[in-house]
């Protein structure tokens, strides 16, 4: 009678065992469909600002993409560029899209199975995880973070559970060439494994065996040299011997790691604790502090212990030596996995607490889910994002036949880099970079001397920013920095072509950004599209963060300028030499403006202080003579 009793209540706990993994699955898929959902409903159509198009190009035409190459990005997003519907960009948007919702099904996995969540807290948490403001959006455009989560959380699934552990060395081959700063996640990885391996007695076989699938993993790196020796419409680097590949994948083209310093290192930690509170809240940094002092002796909990520390604190470190001190909240997406694992020791410390008021946990975590829709759909929500899009084609458009066009780099490259390679527009114009290897194009690919191309003066040439070795009879300036003058010498109408395309109306989350840079250029594109009162009310409010960028307020009025609205030029141009007394073009426009106006004496003023902080100036006192000759 015991032995059937026994066997019935067995039989009853397989059942219940299966009922909840059915659930559980269930659950998972809808979590997925609704977190991919809510990313189609504000996916951009475009390109956008960025590295956007860059990566676009790099996926539609099996590019090589800025260090450190991104292969298995490549590959992976190269498919969804051909979907018969929409544009590439679109396609491509929509794989970003979907490797985000993955991440998020993977993460609650990860949740309700080795970190032992309840499905009642484990499913609102996921959704937390992905409306939060910063993986959000980054789901929308396209950029490298999603996939790279991916593999992060897929690697500590594996590891945690304790099976399959051939899998767990590929994927742990594909971390080290997803992101440099997954290198330090694999630290406990390889700590658990080598405890198991001398507690269990592996054999050395065993270990070549992990290694071997370590190495198969990174097998996606050979994309870069083979792609490259093709001649790809973007070749970044051009990585196709050994020396030139090492170099890209450890980010040498821009100088490689250096220490910082104490200060900047303290700065990015603190920055990092900032930047984890805006994502997951405060709150989570508490329970998390529950969850380290009651579960510490939990080999789960201690993992995800070990990994948010390596993927804040440390990733911070690293990336102070590789940005070279810039402020990490311009860099918070390098730090995803750290805002997940806080989460997930978040949520633990919650349950350690809430077991005997499950109910209305999970109600109060589904209550945070619904605050964060909310808040960050209007911020993230970049359906009508056609701005980077317009602006390249407005600037593409007018330039005669075989010009040469020398653009800044990144935002306003990057754009027409698209345009050109994936939606062949305007492939006879020459494109360059300003800065660049004075033998390469936009594109990475060997060209003619950009000196020689300016001697010959053989093709119309047109540049964004006039700057050596370019002067105005060497070219004709074009763009977001052409120089204001005479209406003989105006530039191109290119502003006409702009007004006549869709522009967005929107600051989003990623478009208004943290950084001036970013921030200015994206006013730039609004003023390209005729959106001038939002442009402006954009440069103020950033002024208002962060001291005044020269350029940017220089590029800006001049644009207000060749709008005829020359006193709201003056004084941009005015602040614009405040910011900088050497920036000797908006002392130029500066002058030149006040003669606009009207006003000699205060175009005299102008000269002279700009001389006396550029003595050896030439064009300012080519200017000054003028203004001698021609003003009483």
């Amino acid at each position: 009678m015991d032995r059937a009793a026994r066997g019935t209540g067995a039989a009853s706990e397989f059942r219940e065992q299966d009922v909840t993994a059915t659930a559980e699955k269930l659950t998972g898929f809808a979590l997925f469909a609704i977190i991919f959902c809510v990313y189609l409903t504000t996916l951009s159509p475009s390109i956008s600002i960025g590295d956007s198009g860059e990566l676009i190009t790099a996926a539609a035409t099996l590019g090589v993409p800025h260090p450190p190459g991104y292969p298995l990005w490549c590959l992976c997003l190269h498919p969804f560029s051909w979907l018969p519907f929409g544009s590439p960009a679109v396609g491509v948007n929509l794989g970003v899209a979907f490797f985000s919702a993955l991440a998020s099904w993977i993460f609650f996995r990860l949740a309700v199975g080795p970190c032992g969540l309840r499905l009642w807290i484990g499913a609102p948490l996921t959704l937390v995880h992905g409306l939060g403001p910063t993986l959000w959006g980054q789901s929308v455009v396209a950029e490298v973070y999603s996939l790279n989560l991916v593999i992060v959380l897929w690697l500590a699934l594996l590891h945690l559970r304790s099976d399959r552990k051939s899998l767990l060395a590929y994927v742990s081959g594909l971390s080290l060439i997803s992101h440099g700063g997954n290198l330090a996640l694999l630290l406990p990885v390889v700590w658990g494994r080598l405890r198991r391996s001398l507690a269990e007695g592996v054999r050395p076989s065993g270990w070549v065996r992990t290694i071997g699938w370590v190495l198969l993993g990174m097998t996606p790196l050979l994309y870069l040299p083979i792609r490259s020796a093709t001649s790809p419409p973007l070749d970044w680097g051009h990585p196709a011997d050994l020396e030139r590949l090492l170099a890209h994948i450890t980010r040498g083209q821009y100088g490689g790691f250096r220490w910082p310093g104490v200060d900047v290192v303290l700065q990015q930690l603190a920055k990092w604790i900032s930047a984890s509170t805006h994502v997951a809240s405060g709150v989570a940094w508490g329970l998390a502090a529950v969850a380290i002092i009651r579960l510490r002796r939990d080999h789960v909990t201690q993992t995800l212990i070990a990994w948010l520390l390596l993927a804040g604190p440390v990733s911070a470190v690293v990336l102070s030596g590789l940005l070279r001190g810039e402020q990490l909240i311009e860099s918070e997406v390098f730090l995803l996995p750290s805002f997940s694992f806080l989460l997930l020791l978040a949520a633990q410390g919650l349950q350690s607490l809430a077991a005997r008021i499950a109910g209305i946990t999970g109600v109060a975590v589904a209550a945070w889910a619904v605050w964060l829709f909310i808040v960050v759909r209007p911020v993230c929500d970049k359906s009508d994002n056609y701005i980077a899009g317009d602006y390249g084609r407005a600037l593409l458009a007018p330039l005669p036949a075989d010009a040469v066009l020398f653009v800044s780099a990144d935002h306003e490259a990057f754009p027409l880099i698209y345009l050109q390679a994936v939606e062949r527009m305007r492939t006879d114009v020459s494109l360059r970079v300003i800065g660049a290897p004075d033998s390469a194009d936009a594109y990475g690919r060997p060209a003619e001397s950009a000196t020689r191309v300016v001697e010959r003066r053989e093709r119309p040439i047109f540049v964004t920013l006039p700057k050596p070795p370019f002067d105005p009879g060497a070219c004709t300036p074009n763009g977001l920095a052409f120089r204001y003058g005479p209406p003989e010498a105006a530039p191109p109408r290119w502003r006409d072509n702009a007004l006549r395309h869709r522009a967005s109306a929107k600051l989003g989350y990623f478009e208004r950004g943290t950084l001036a840079a970013v921030s200015f250029h994206h006013a730039a594109y609004l003023f390209a599209v005729g959106r001038t009162d939002l442009a402006l009310s954009l440069v103020e409010a950033t002024s208002g963060r962060v001291p005044d960028n020269a350029r940017m307020l220089n590029d800006l009025a001049t644009l207000l300028a060749g709008a005829g609205q020359i006193e709201r030029a003056e004084r941009l141009w005015l602040r614009a030499v405040e910011a900088d007394v050497h920036y000797v073009l908006a002392w130029e426009n500066l002058v030149r403006a006040r003669l606009a106006l009207g006003n000699p004496t205060g175009a005299r003023d102008a000269v002279r202080t700009g001389l006396s902080e550029n003595p050896s100036a030439r064009s300012l006192a080519d200017l000054a003579r003028r203004i001698d000759q021609t003003e009483p």
